[in-house]
């Protein structure tokens, strides 16, 4: 499974199990039933599959999982990271590029076709 990391959950919000996620990429789309992988890293984590669409606009959004209904469920995931499918991505957002693909590509100047750079960091 090729997973990348989305955010870290900094906090819970409310008393129903909403969690709050400091996004480390934005423009995402993911619809309900989406399975969220959460944990401190991508080689040990647990899913959970999203209760309700998500479009990652902002630096923090509030998420909301199946079966983490109380603030009690909602404690243990505080400074776990979620991670999803980079196919999972791809399918609900085909013109997406991660951050992490487009460090070492070249950067061109269209006007003149030549080369002005290499990104070393997003």
């Amino acid at each position: 499974m090729n997973l990348i990391c989305i955010g870290i959950i900094t906090n819970t919000s409310g008393i129903n199990g909403t969690l709050l996620l400091e996004v480390r990429e934005k423009n995402i789309f993911l619809s309900v039933g989406s399975p969220l992988y959460i944990g401190y890293s991508d080689n040990y984590t647990e899913k959970y599959i999203l209760n309700k669409e998500l479009h990652f606009k902002s630096k923090r959004e509030k998420i909301t999982l199946a079966g983490i209904d109380s603030i009690e469920k909602a404690i243990p995931l505080k400074e776990k990271a979620v991670f999803i499918e980079r196919e999972a991505i791809q399918q609900e957002n085909p013109n997406f590029v991660y951050q992490g693909d487009i460090i070492g590509c070249q950067v061109i100047d269209i006007s003149t076709n030549q080369p002005i750079g290499t990104i070393i960091e997003v």
